[in-house]
């Protein structure tokens, strides 16, 4: 995981402290693989003549799969702080998971 810290702002008695945050997340992506292809032979009698048919269903089913890529993502993070008491204004914002 790497830190950068782009800038410090000062305003009266606070500082707001931006930071990008570069780290790997895994992206989870639906691939199809492949085809399944299923075959049945319908037979079927017509009672008024007797004549027996035929018939062949084909049914075709994806194959489906989960592809994991790891990616490098960066993600800003913007604190304020108090400079008076060193309290943490802002900056727990609500965390959010990448690659969903």
């Amino acid at each position: 995981m790497q830190v950068k810290y782009s800038f410090i702002t000062f305003t009266e008695p606070r500082a707001e402290i931006t930071a990008r945050i570069t780290h790997e997340a895994v992206v989870k992506t639906p691939v199809q693989f492949g085809t399944h292809i299923e075959e049945k032979t319908i037979k079927v009698m017509d009672r008024t003549n007797g004549n027996i048919q035929s018939k062949t269903i084909t049914t075709e089913k994806p194959i489906m799969g989960i592809l994991n890529t790891p990616r490098e993502v960066t993600t800003t993070h913007k604190t304020v702080v108090d400079l008076e008491t060193g309290d943490i204004i802002s900056g727990n914002d609500n965390k959010f998971l990448h690659g969903k």
